[in-house]
């Protein structure tokens, strides 16, 4: 006879804990999970990128410390370039090239970070992401 596979993430306490709810009672509740997982990786997020020391240049720069994130998984839409910041957050990361003044060769950036409405799963999609990218820079 075949064994059932454990799931790692069963906690047999909590079984009865919804035992007659509602299905929109326990959407509530997967919801609230999720946004309680955001925000634990929000403060752990934090903590990493305080340790990164010094912190990457973005695109090898020393004007701009940032480091691009590419999700596993795709999220909803295109969010263009999307990084962790040295402070550990998440924004998208908007890159204008200008040409410096009489001089061809000269190049400036002018950078402009932009606040991202993320759902707690996008997310959390990022900020694995971002926990792998900063664990890589602590090695």
């Amino acid at each position: 006879m075949a064994r059932a596979a454990s799931c790692r993430y069963h906690i047999p306490d909590m079984a009865n804990d919804f035992t007659g709810k509602s299905p929109e009672a326990l959407k509530d509740a997967a919801a609230s999970v999720l946004e309680e997982a955001a925000a634990r990786l929000h403060s752990i997020l934090a903590e990493l990128a305080g340790r990164v020391q010094p912190f990457p240049g973005f695109m090898g720069m020393t004007s701009l410390q940032a480091i691009e994130l590419d999700p596993a998984v795709s999220t909803d839409g295109d969010r263009g370039c999307v990084v962790v910041l040295p402070s550990g957050e998440i924004c998208g990361l908007d890159l204008a090239v200008i040409s410096g003044a009489g001089i061809e060769s000269h190049v400036d950036y002018v950078e402009q970070f932009i606040e991202l409405d993320l759902s707690p799963e996008e997310y959390i999609r990022y900020a694995v992401a971002a926990t792998d990218a900063l664990s890589r820079q602590l090695r």
